[in-house]
């Protein structure tokens, strides 16, 4: 059980509830007893603080805290991902996945509400093997992490509850200063990446160089991933707007990191307008197309459970095995991504060479061929659409991609089954159609796919 400098912690720290921190106990503590607990404080907060100055890292900040408590002592990010640990954490590392626990996730955000900490108390079942305390690291307003000192063999006690006050404190500096420096990191690589996949460089050697000033090796093969949201912010407020789309893109750059950092080390990540943009070494993934499929659906499934609000797809471009195909591979990763939205699609993995027939139109470049070969099919059908202002064209996209499922196709357009029967007797009144012949069925489809593929407005 937890004390208080000799006394019992209270029967809701006994009951399993949060705790937060109790005030410094001058009232029932000798006067020369609290001189030495605020001494102690006052040492510990005076010891971490220099060792920000002193550039000693997160690491040794973590193993001096430790040492000072004699507890062990971790740091998570935002995301509950560990970032440092000291000894004796060995059985407490894996439990990210504990504070998204609905029994654990109102706690963790009533401390970040009330910027204090507070006592967790042992969750064996969800890997928590012991009780900490746990506290929440703030830059300004914005969170961007968690410090916990755990329960050893003495109680919980009050110096546990300051000092992780302090320590979160210090934290917070030590997260400035690497953030003025992962952002000075950032313009570099950002400014790397966006020569390389526009292809504006003057040489190939340059950029080898470069890659290699950065810590990469671009000499050798490399995946291209394209990480998006499918849909950006949109308030009302364009400065807010702004605001949220830049957070939303700085989260999907932190989870998509610390996600490469474990699963694929030696990967660049690189932000983009709406994204981010990954750089995996085929020599980390084998050359395998089943070991690249696993591991980007892996990152997709991290990154919706972290983000599962907002729907992210990915588009995977070419092999890279020369300088010049970065910009090709992104190019076909970009274009994979803009085909599936206009398919209505969203929350996807896809592979350009994996398109089909619409690889083939997003190859051709005079689009004026491929609207009059639309045409030629679904003619009277365009020209109904914009002087009615109705979507036949839609429908008859949606009916044919279903495999013509009345009920799903209905379903997806959120309208009736009848509905749709009769919009489907129209459309096949309109452009004179049988769609129960095969070859005009065809013909149809590819004109369907066609209009997506260019994005024609009629399918936006």
């Amino acid at each position: 059980m937890a004390t208080v400098f000799g006394e019992q912690a209270t029967p809701a720290v006994q009951s399993g509830r949060v705790e937060t921190a109790i005030e410094p106990p001058r009232s029932r503590l000798a006067t020369e007893e609290f001189a030495r607990y605020l001494e102690r404080v006052t040492a510990i907060h005076s010891r971490l603080s220099r060792m920000v100055l002193d550039g000693d890292g997160l690491e040794a900040i973590v193993t001096t805290l430790s040492h000072l408590l004699d507890r062990p002592v971790l740091v998570q990010d935002r995301f509950f991902k560990l970032l440092a640990s000291s000894d004796g954490c060995e059985d407490d590392l894996s439990v990210a996945e504990a504070f998204e626990d609905s029994r654990v996730a109102d706690r963790v955000k009533r401390i970040v509400q009330e910027h204090r900490p507070a006592q967790f108390p042992a969750a064996p079942d969800l890997g928590m093997t012991r009780a900490r305390v746990m506290a929440p690291v703030v830059v300004g307003q914005e969170m961007v992490g968690y410090v916990s000192i755990l329960e050893n063999d003495r109680p919980i006690e009050d110096i546990d509850f300051t000092t992780a006050e302090h320590a979160a404190t210090v934290l917070a500096l030590e997260a400035m200063k690497e953030r003025t420096a992962f952002e000075v990191e950032n313009r570099l690589k950002g400014n790397f990446t966006e020569d390389l996949l526009s292809g504006s460089y003057s040489d190939e050697r340059s950029m080898l160089a470069r890659a290699r000033h950065l810590g990469y090796n671009l000499a050798q093969n490399h995946y291209l991933l394209l990480v998006e949201p499918d849909e950006q912010p949109a308030p009302h407020h364009r400065r807010k707007g702004e605001l949220e789309s830049s957070r939303l893109r700085n989260d999907l750059e932190e989870i998509v990191l610390g996600f490469v950092q474990k699963s694929a080390p030696g990967s660049i990540v690189a932000p983009r307008p709406h994204g981010v943009v990954v750089l995996i070494p085929e020599a980390f993934m084998g050359s395998t197309q089943q070991a690249i499929e696993t591991l980007t659906s892996n990152l997709h499934s991290r990154v919706m459970q972290v983000l599962p609000e907002v729907p992210i797809s990915i588009g995977i471009g070419r092999l890279c095995k020369a300088i010049g195909d970065f910009k090709e591979s992104f190019s076909e990763a970009r274009r994979a991504l803009d085909i599936i939205r206009r398919c209505h699609k969203q929350s996807q993995v896809i592979f350009f060479h994996s398109l089909g027939v619409y690889r083939l139109f997003s190859l051709i470049e005079d689009r004026t061929e491929l609207m009059k070969l639309a045409e030629q099919t679904l003619g009277p059908l365009l020209e109904y659409d914009r002087v009615h202002a109705t979507t036949l064209v839609r429908t008859l996209g949606y009916y044919l991609e279903s495999g013509r499922n009345l009920e799903s196709s209905a379903r997806a357009m959120f309208i009736h089954v009848n509905t749709l029967k009769y919009r489907l007797k129209r459309i096949q009144e309109i452009a004179r159609l049988d769609l129960n012949d095969a070859e005009q069925r065809f013909n149809v489809h590819l004109a369907v796919k066609i209009l997506q593929a260019i994005g024609h407005e009629a399918e936006l």
